[in-house]
């Protein structure tokens, strides 16, 4: 919230001030996109290069994020950005 102070100064210099508030609100929800899928030959989580396969979660910069082949924005910049991994099946 921003409170922006007028004030206004006659030629005999009385003044009067008046006070306006300005809400700033964040409505727009940050937009990302999941780099596409990778078929890796192998036969586990090992197999897996790039970012690192994780159980639980891993906080990774932009960088890392659009170098794995994903993107992410927002208006009003990135805080963070994490990856989890599950994994389902066995190897194929």
């Amino acid at each position: 919230m921003v409170t922006r102070t007028f004030t206004v100064t006659d030629l005999c210099d009385n003044t009067a001030q008046a006070q306006q508030t300005i809400n700033i609100d964040d409505q727009t929800d940050p937009t990302i996109a999941a780099p596409a899928t990778a078929n890796i030959a192998g036969c586990g989580t090992a197999d897996i290069t790039g970012l690192a396969y994780s159980e639980t979660a891993v906080t990774i910069t932009l960088a890392q994020l659009t170098t794995a082949g994903g993107t992410a924005d927002d208006n009003c910049g990135i805080q963070s950005i994490t990856y989890v991994d599950s994994q389902t099946g066995t190897c194929r």
